[in-house]
């Protein structure tokens, strides 16, 4: 993980550079105003959401793939 700011650095959803680790608010440069960090922490949390839809997505890819083979006039494949 690395810091910018005395704080730690992110990217718009609140991921580090750790995988499954977030960071919001106080933590991304020292105090901030409430509403600043309220919606630091929305951000993160749309994140978190994010990286479970795409680990559920992954994980049953399998069954999209196979539903594609057996439709072939299905338009996403």
């Amino acid at each position: 993980m690395t810091t910018k700011n005395a704080g730690i650095e992110t990217d718009i959803l609140g991921r580090t550079t750790v995988s499954g680790v977030f960071a919001c608010g106080d933590n991304l440069g020292g105090p901030a105003q409430l509403v600043l960090a309220a919606a630091a922490g929305s951000q993160a949390g749309m994140g978190v959401i994010h990286e479970l839809v795409q680990e559920e997505f992954q994980e049953k890819k399998h069954l999209y793939e196979k539903r594609c083979s057996v439709v072939s006039d299905f338009p996403f494949c």
